[in-house]
């Protein structure tokens, strides 16, 4: 979450040290938080955006249009060096169910709203996403993320590209 804050202020043109954050790492309470004026402003996934801009918050930053904000399938070295086989049939399976929900997405509503608990008053109304299938990210993106941990002592030095992400296994 820090890093994303941070990431969309730059990309808007602010400096992310110019305002004082807060670590609020239970989401429905920094939901809760916001709405009771506790905080100024925070970073929510979905569908808690929706139901705060429902309950007369703003969307001021958005990742919509970005992939900064996706979730990420990470494998241990070894693992992906022992069982590339099973490591590619479960990216395979990850597509098949993203070409799936992408193709139906009305018919996954229900599930999303369960699986996701979605609030019963954005149950009907929040758009079902287009998710994205299998990609490695960027070369830009993870030297951002690098520079980032590096940046916030997450990490003591950057790691290249290439020992990072492993392109064998996403269809090109």
């Amino acid at each position: 979450i820090h890093y994303l804050t941070d990431r969309l202020m730059r990309e808007a043109g602010a400096d992310p040290a110019t305002i004082s954050k807060e670590e609020v790492p239970q989401i429905p309470v920094r939901m809760q938080m916001l709405a009771e004026g506790q905080l100024d402003a925070a970073t929510l996934p979905e569908p808690l955006t929706t139901l705060a801009v429902k309950s007369g918050g703003r969307v001021i930053l958005s990742d919509a249009k970005s992939l900064a904000g996706l979730s990420v399938l990470e494998f241990r070295s070894d693992f992906l060096r022992d069982h590339r086989d099973t490591v590619k049939r479960f990216v395979r399976a990850h597509d098949k169910a993203v070409e799936e929900v992408n193709r139906k997405r009305n018919a996954y509503r229900a599930l999303l709203a369960d699986k996701a608990r979605l609030p019963d008053s954005v149950k009907e109304t929040f758009p079902v996403p287009s998710f994205p299938s299998a990609h490695v990210p960027s070369e830009e993106d993870v030297r951002k993320a690098m520079e980032w941990m590096v940046e916030n002592k997450l990490v003591p030095r950057s790691i290249a590209y290439k020992d990072l992400v492993d392109s064998g296994f996403v269809q090109r």
